[in-house]
């Protein structure tokens, strides 16, 4: 069996800059394979500049979509088109769709009820509903330089004296009922998830799980960056194990509530 996520990333280009493939690119490598990398658009229009480049550097695959109507967008349709396509050919279990277009909500919602993990991403400007339907969705701010340019200026700042650092804020104590509660919703992902020979899943599986049935879930309003942080906390429920580039989650023992 396949553990590694199978992505098809698909990009309307139309309506999206360039830039955020520099942040989307990346962060969808660490989650799996991108076999499929296309980005939507009528080039013809030339109101998509700067994605000949980011073409070249993350191999996408561009598709042309002329509009045979005016004032009627095709490109969408194309990419939706493509989309269900994608997901009935077996072999992708998450979908990345790159806009900021409420016209795409149907779809998110379409392939989540058919067991597809969607993935969202996207600026400020997104639509409320788009970013709803989708199991996550990240508003990426935009730079308007290259990683190596943003990197190089980077380098620069750590180079200059820091200033006296201001006083921290006193941070809010979390209710730990919300932790406990968390702690659950894990050991549910747990049991409901598929396990290898050893009993252990995979922490993306878990995680997964449980954006789907909660959607309001958020490890950051309790102070965790990461899944794994947060089951590091609570070493008398889980066990972490490292193999294979991924974490593995063992449940040591069943908590139980009054």
């Amino acid at each position: 069996m396949n553990t590694i996520p199978q992505i098809a990333l698909l990009i309307d280009a139309e309506n999206v800059s360039s830039r955020l493939l520099h942040t989307v690119m990346p962060r969808l490598l660490k989650r799996g394979k991108v076999p499929v990398r296309r980005a939507y658009a009528n080039w013809r229009k030339k109101l998509c500049p700067d994605w000949d480049e980011v073409a070249g550097r993350y191999a996408l695959r561009g598709i042309q979509q002329f509009d045979p109507v005016s004032g009627k967008n095709a490109t969408d349709m194309a990419l939706t088109v493509d989309a269900m396509e994608l997901f009935h050919s077996g072999r992708f279990d998450t979908f990345a769709l790159v806009s900021n277009d409420g016209d795409f909500t149907p779809l998110a919602i379409r392939l989540r009820e058919a067991g597809a993990t969607v993935l969202g991403f996207g600026n400020k400007a997104h639509a409320t509903a788009f970013a709803n339907a989708c199991d996550s969705f990240e508003v990426i701010n935009i730079s308007d330089e290259a990683p190596e340019k943003a990197e190089e200026k980077t380098a620069q700042k750590k180079q200059k004296p820091k200033a006296a650092a201001a006083p921290k804020k006193k941070e809010q104590a979390v209710n730990p009922s919300l932790i406990n509660k968390v702690g659950l919703w894990f050991e549910e992902a747990f049991e409901e998830s598929a396990k290898n020979d050893k009993g252990c899943v995979l922490i993306g599986l878990a995680n997964t799980h449980i954006r789907r049935k909660y959607p309001h879930y958020s490890l950051k309003e309790l102070g965790f960056a990461r899944p794994s942080t947060f089951l590091k906390s609570l070493p008398q429920q889980f066990e972490l194990q490292e193999g294979n580039a991924c974490y593995r989650l063992k449940s040591k023992q069943t908590v139980t509530t009054a």
